[in-house]
């Protein structure tokens, strides 16, 4: 039920890791990042019956600054949370997860969705382009101010899992 921009992306971005070689430390990105050691045919992306995994600590749960977040998304295998102070949301921030914003800001999705970091940047960017589970989208309006954080945790507990995401800002 993802817009057909977020497919024809998803799309293109799973053709780029195909055609995309694993980096090395010939590569100037990972010069510093040896992947020969990790087990890839181990690790899997959650099939969403995760079991009994423990929930997120409360402390980081906890406001960043201050007594309250601005807003606050909560990812993790139960599902998402979000909040989002009233005020900020009248004056027309949007602080949602990337399906919300799929259904209901299609236009501000599509405006910033690769433009950052392009699925064609490298073979972890296109991984993440095609298969994110989930992410972050926040728009905050010309001339409007945020004066309390907003506040994503993507809560991936378990062993050998991928849990991708996206983290979308336009200011």
């Amino acid at each position: 039920d993802s817009p057909a921009f977020v497919r024809d992306y998803r799309l293109a971005a799973w053709e780029n890791f195909q055609n995309t070689p694993i980096p090395t430390t010939s590569d100037k990105p990972w010069r510093r990042t040896d992947l020969r050691g990790l087990r890839a045919g181990e690790i899997h992306i959650p099939n969403g019956d995760l079991g009994q995994l423990p929930p997120p600590p409360a402390e980081i749960l906890e406001p960043l600054v201050g007594d309250v977040h601005g807003g606050q998304i909560l990812m993790s295998p139960s599902g998402i949370k979000v909040e989002l102070d009233s005020h900020l949301a009248d004056m027309g921030v949007v602080f949602a997860d990337l399906s919300t914003a799929g259904s209901q800001y299609p236009q501000i999705l599509e405006g910033i969705l690769g433009q950052i970091v392009g699925s064609d940047e490298g073979k972890c960017a296109a991984l993440v382009g095609a298969l994110a589970q989930n992410g972050v989208l926040v728009y905050v309006p010309p001339g409007v101010q945020v004066e309390k954080p907003l506040h994503s945790v993507m809560w991936g507990p378990g062993v050998n899992l991928a849990h991708l995401s996206h983290l979308l800002v336009w200011v």
